[in-house]
C-alpha cells in the first residue's frame, strides 16, 4: 500500500487483567475507525483507490472492513475480512468482496475503452480468498443483462441475459491457473480454461 490519505475518527480501546505481569496474548485491543475522502496507492493488482469511505473493526485477532470507493476508476462497494491467528494451512486467512456497476464511462476510467461495442452496463462481483498457506482463489462474475453488446459476430440488445465467469486460481498473489470460464448468452455458449505458463506467471 502507497500513499495513504484521508481522515479518520479512532476509537481504541485496551483491556488488561488485574494480575502483576501481563503479556501480550493477555491483553484484549478493539479498535474502530470511520475513515472518509480516502485514498490509498497499489490496493489491488497494482490499481489505487480513490474517494473512499469506509468503517474499520480491529482486534487481536483480526481486521474488518466494509464500505465503497472508486476502485481502479470503478465505483464499488467492498467488504474485506483478515485473520491475524495462527491458522492451520486449509483454514481462510483473508477473503473479500466487491460489487461495481460498469458503465461505458467508468470501464474508459479503468483503462478499457469499449468504443461502440459497449453501452449501457454491468454488474461485476467478485469474491477473493487466500488460505494460511498462500493458495488463493478469485472469482469474476459479469450479468451482461443490462448491457448492450456489439462485437465481431455477435450482438445483444439491453435486457437480454447474458453472463460471464470465470475462476483465477493464485499463488502468493500470482495468478497460476484460470479455471471455469464461463460465458452464455443469445447465441452463446462458451466454457473452457487456461493455464499460465512460467512467463507469463512473471509478468
Amino acid at each position: 500500500l502507497t500513499r495513504p490519505r484521508g481522515t479518520a475518527n479512532l476509537h481504541l480501546g485496551l483491556s488488561l487483567p488485574l494480575i502483576s505481569r501481563v503479556t501480550i496474548n493477555d491483553m484484549t485491543i478493539q479498535s474502530h475507525a470511520d475513515v472518509t475522502h480516502a485514498s490509498i496507492g497499489n490496493v489491488v493488482a497494482g490499481r489505487d483507490v480513490a474517494n473512499a469511505r469506509f468503517g474499520l473493526d480491529v482486534t487481536t485477532d483480526g481486521l474488518a472492513l466494509a464500505g465503497h470507493g472508486v476502485i481502479g476508476g470503478l465505483p464499488s462497494d467492498l467488504t474485506y475480512d483478515m485473520d491475524f491467528r495462527s491458522l492451520p494451512p486449509d483454514a481462510v486467512a483473508e477473503k473479500a468482496h466487491l460489487t461495481s456497476r460498469i458503465t461505458p464511462d467508468t470501464a474508459l476510467a479503468a483503462g478499457i475503452a469499449t468504443g461502440d461495442h459497449f453501452a449501457g452496463s454491468a454488474d461485476l462481483a467478485v469474491d477473493y480468498q487466500q488460505l494460511a498457506s498462500h493458495i488463493g482463489t478469485v472469482g469474476l462474475d459479469l450479468d451482461l443483462g443490462r448491457a448492450d453488446i456489439r462485437i465481431p459476430m455477435w450482438h445483444k440488445t439491453a435486457g437480454q441475459a447474458a453472463h460471464a465467469s470465470a475462476t483465477l486460481d493464485l499463488d502468493r498473489g500470482q495468478i497460476t491457473n484460470v479455471d471455469h470460464l464461463q460465458a452464455s448468452g443469445p447465441d452463446m455458449n462458451v466454457v473452457g480454461k487456461a493455464q499460465i505458463g512460467p512467463a507469463m506467471h512473471r509478468n
